[in-house]
C-alpha cells in the first residue's frame, strides 16, 4: 500500500467485487486483484505472486489484563448491579 493505493481504496475495490454476497468467491477475488493491479499499474501475475508469497491469513488477537473485580472471587458480593 502506498499513496496511489490506500487501505480505503482496497476496501472499496473488494466490496465492489463482492457484490451482494457475504463471502468473496475465488473468481471475485481474482477480479479484485486485477483491479488492484490496474490501480497500481503493475502486472497481475506479479501482484498475484506477491499475494501468494505473503502466506495465509494471520489471526492476531489480544488478551485481557487481569482485573481484581472480575478475577478475585473473594470480592464477589452476590449482586449483579
Amino acid at each position: 500500500l502506498d499513496k496511489a493505493l490506500t487501505p480505503p481504496d482496497v476496501d472499496l475495490i473488494f466490496t465492489k467485487s463482492k457484490g451482494k454476497g457475504v463471502k468473496l468467491s475465488f473468481r471475485q477475488f481474482t477480479e479484485a486483484l486485477e483491479a488492484v493491479a490496474q490501480r497500481k499499474k503493475m502486472d497481475f501475475d506479479a501482484l498475484a505472486q506477491i499475494v501468494m508469497d505473503a502466506g495465509g491469513p494471520r489471526l492476531v488477537g489480544t488478551f485481557a489484563e487481569p482485573n481484581k473485580f472480575h478475577d478475585d472471587k473473594t470480592t464477589y458480593t452476590g449482586s449483579h448491579g
